[in-house]
């Protein structure tokens, strides 16, 4: 135990042994000396006090167990004019010291106040102004920090190390206003040092081997509700680094910190297969993603017409839902936000077979079930199921009923197939199946 700390405690125990009365006010025991020392339970509950002489201070100690926050609430009631502060255990350090005046039974006064503290037992006072003398109330309450940093971290010597993906929570406190951290490299390679403040303004710096800074970074506005992130990129040589933490001016507060070796990004994307696809059937779309190692090859997929065709976002394949054509984009979700594009092509479907009846002379009906898009209709007929020496008829997209005369009795076999123009371009879908009819 310090010389001071043991000097002080044996103040507090004379003064515990002869200046202590205790006197009871509407039944309840008050507890009030000359320097009196008493244990303050962190419990956000309020108890009474009094200074009972002009001369009077209180003094009341706590404890406690990991760092975080500490907040004490002073109410002033009949004593008028009042002061608390906070300091360390030896009273070396004033942390805070607040004057709470014109405080009285019908108009009580109220002040708090919260302080980042490491791990330790820290000692509240209360006095008066001049003669004043009365009751007041006191309470305290805590919050940890639940920071993992491994202390003492306060010099390069004593940096903590960090693993690459490590992720570290850290505290500056009344009393710890710096932190080292530090990591090393094998290999030439590309880093992220990412860091999420918590604390209002904060600096962030890397150092090499020769204690010589390399970047610096700040990040500002921060609090606990609204934590703001910064990353610093590095392309760096084998070696020791290390990573400086302070804050800006008196503030307080927790971040985050880990460094990671920097993913590997798209530069290029090139989609394979098929541009053609039929009305109503599927596509599936593959990719060549260069380079071969990035590290992150998801790829978001998107159409640009849906009503001809639609894509799963996730796989690249394409249902095809109208003649006609649209864009398909492909787009790499790393932070390089490359991207590629194809036109997908979607022909007429396929058209059943025609429903063909030979009417006699020569003459035969033929019949079709209209499709949507079509402008025109080919309807072809041949001798030979082949189809070799076919002759083809058109016939506008309002048609799907035709009689024809042919030439000659005898079997011939009949199809057809849709025809659409979109923007210009002529779309033939492909031939139905046949039809064999007898004509008379």
């Amino acid at each position: 135990m310090r010389r001071n700390e043991t000097i002080t405690r044996i103040f507090f125990a004379c003064v515990l042994l002869i200046g202590s009365i205790i006197y009871s006010v509407n039944g309840q025991h008050k507890v009030y000396a000359a320097s009196e020392n008493l244990t303050m339970q962190l419990d956000d509950t309020f108890f009474n006090g009094n200074i009972a002489v002009s001369d009077e201070v209180d003094f009341y100690n706590f404890t406690i167990a990991a760092p975080g926050w500490v907040t004490i609430t002073y109410q002033g009631w009949n004593i008028r004019d009042g002061y608390y502060g906070v300091y360390n255990y030896d009273q070396t350090t004033q942390y805070e010291k607040h004057e709470i005046c014109y405080s009285s039974d019908i108009d009580p006064k109220t002040h708090s106040v919260t302080l980042a503290l490491e791990a330790g037992t820290y000692i509240v006072k209360v006095w008066s102004y001049g003669s004043n003398t009365g009751d007041y109330k006191l309470k305290g309450s805590y919050m940890a920090a639940n920071n993992n940093e491994a202390e003492p971290n306060d010099y390069f010597q004593s940096a903590m190390p960090l693993s690459d993906g490590q992720l570290v929570t850290g505290f500056f406190s009344r009393t710890d206003r710096i932190d080292f951290y530090t990591f090393n490299l094998t290999t030439y390679a590309t880093v992220d040092i990412t860091l999420t403040s918590r604390v209002r303004d904060m600096y962030f710096s890397v150092w090499n081997s020769n204690f010589i800074q390399v970047k610096e970074n700040n990040v500002y506005y921060s609090s606990e509700n609204e934590p703001k992130t910064s990353t610093i990129q590095l392309n760096l040589e084998p070696g020791v680094y290390y990573i400086k933490c302070t804050p800006s001016g008196g503030n307080d507060g927790r971040y985050q910190l880990k460094w990671t070796f920097a993913p590997t990004l798209v530069t290029s994307i090139s989609i394979l297969g098929n541009k053609t696809v039929e009305a109503g059937k599927t596509l599936q779309l593959s990719t060549s993603i260069m380079p071969t190692n990035a590290s992150n090859k998801t790829l978001a997929w998107t159409s640009g017409n849906t009503s001809v065709a639609t894509v799963n976002p996730n796989t690249g394949l394409v249902t095809a839902v109208a003649t006609g054509s649209t864009t398909i984009t492909a787009t790499a979700l790393d932070d390089s936000k490359v991207r590629a594009s194809i036109t997908v092509v979607v022909s007429p479907k396929k058209m059943s077979k025609p429903k063909v009846k030979a009417l006699g002379k020569k003459n035969v009906r033929i019949r079709w079930n209209a499709q949507s898009g079509a402008s025109q209709y080919h309807v072809q007929y041949a001798k030979k199921s082949s189809f070799k020496g076919a002759k083809t008829m058109s016939y506008t997209g309002y048609y799907s009923n035709v009689t024809v005369k042919m030439k000659k009795k005898g079997t011939y076999y009949f199809r057809i197939r849709t025809v659409s123009n979109v923007n210009g371009a002529t779309l033939k879908g492909k031939w139905s199946n046949s039809v064999r009819v007898k004509v008379k």
